[in-house]
């Protein structure tokens, strides 16, 4: 079935051409009808292709993890063992969320002292930190 649109643009093609063919003693009516009437007529046949083309869905994400948990990546965890105190503190903020997700409750994030003093810790101690959290996640405790 044709729809509305392509069939008035063939319908105004059509009247092009009928005004190019009754302006015959006129040439410059004549040929300004006949373009008109060609790219109406074209402008109608695209339409009507892309018209006919089937749309796909777009295909289904491969990654389905919570977006809380996607953002939890090695490269991130090791970026903030390397680095300072924003990036400490992004992570510390993280593993709150993760451990407010796993638990189902509203335990509040981190203190502002409690933050400041985990931020601080050396290299060592903070990755104790880290590992001390992500193994009472995995374990549910």
């Amino acid at each position: 079935m044709i729809s509305t649109r392509v069939a008035t643009v063939f319908g105004l093609a059509v009247v092009a051409s009928a005004l190019a063919i009754y302006a015959s003693l006129n040439p410059a009516v004549e040929v300004g009808g006949a373009t008109v009437a060609i790219v109406l007529a074209s402008v109608g046949g695209v339409l009507y292709y892309f018209e006919r083309i089937p749309v796909a869905p777009p295909p289904e994400p491969l990654d389905r993890r919570e977006p809380g948990t996607a953002e939890l990546s090695a490269r991130r965890i090791e970026a903030a063992l390397r680095g300072g105190r924003l990036d400490r503190e992004g992570l510390v903020l993280l593993l709150d969320s993760m451990e407010r997700d796993a638990s189902g409750s509203d335990i509040p994030s981190a203190r502002a002292d409690e933050l400041r003093r985990v931020t601080q810790l050396s290299r060592s101690d903070f990755r104790s930190y880290v590992l001390a959290r992500l193994d009472r996640l995995e374990g549910g405790t």
